[in-house]
């Protein structure tokens, strides 16, 4: 049997970027009272920057007690090794090993699906003037410009975080729901765009999870390079579809 089979179903989860556990679920893995489990964090000798870090207190509606709020602390994996450091026994034990096992299953699980998301935008290719003479023609308008006025196509250029939809997975909390583009010259004469991903919070302004997080669990970003600025638009406004997303250069040109 594997030792996960030990604690209960959903112990380990992913919110706001991070992977971590509840003080709830502690409770019932170990089989302890939760305003033990409370007791037992307040009185825990750690840092502030560590609890910061590690445990952050949530509150949530107890309808046994008429909607009462009632308070649970989401924990990290580090917050939960230091919380039960002093659980002692062979069931102690079990449950530990079990829990950084799914611990340590989720991150890979979520570095997996990110490796799949990058490996599928990097695949689509970045076509040359030259080589988009060979091939269909585009399905989609992405700007209205001419083509000698290349001074109507920003070099300099961050759209910030705008709204997409990449189902990398069957669990909607894990889709992509916004993408970022940046281009500026190099070092070398070249022009060099990047898109970069976001996870989580459909509908909102910005996204849940970045790359930024520094959760051990990385997006990477797609970057492609063009010598000429106008093949860099055309290749940035191919890939939009990809993601479900749509950019307008007007409101978000760098000046």
């Amino acid at each position: 049997m594997s030792l996960i089979a030990f604690i209960p179903n959903d112990a380990v989860i992913e919110a706001h970027g991070h992977i971590c556990t509840t003080s709830m679920k502690v409770a019932e893995a170990f089989g302890k009272q939760h305003k033990d489990v409370l007791r037992k964090l307040q009185t825990l000798d750690c840092s502030n920057d560590f609890t910061e870090r590690n445990f952050t207190l949530c509150h949530k509606n107890n309808e046994l007690q008429n909607g009462k709020p009632q308070p649970f602390y989401q924990i990290t994996k580090d917050g939960f090794m230091f919380l039960v450091m002093g659980f002692t026994g062979k069931k102690a034990a079990a449950i530990k090993e079990a829990y950084i096992e799914l611990f340590n299953a989720m991150a890979q699980r979520l570095q997996q699906l990110t490796n799949q998301t990058a490996n599928a935008a990097i695949h689509q290719p970045v076509y040359s003037s030259c080589q988009r003479e060979h091939c269909q023609p585009h399905h989609y308008q992405p700007y209205n410009y001419q083509p000698k006025r290349q001074s109507l196509l920003p070099e300099y250029f961050d759209s910030g975080w705008i709204s997409a939809r990449f189902e990398r997975c069957p669990l909607e909390m894990f889709w992509i729901w916004h993408i970022r583009v940046q281009v500026q010259p190099t070092n070398n004469g070249k022009y060099i765009a990047t898109i970069s991903f976001g996870i989580g919070n459909k509908g909102q302004r910005s996204p849940r999870f970045t790359r930024e997080h520094s959760n051990g669990f990385n997006l990477p970003d797609l970057q492609f390079t063009c010598r000429h600025i106008d093949d860099l638009w055309d290749n940035i406004y191919a890939k939009l579809p990809q993601f479900n997303a749509t950019l307008d250069i007007n409101q978000h040109r760098l000046t």
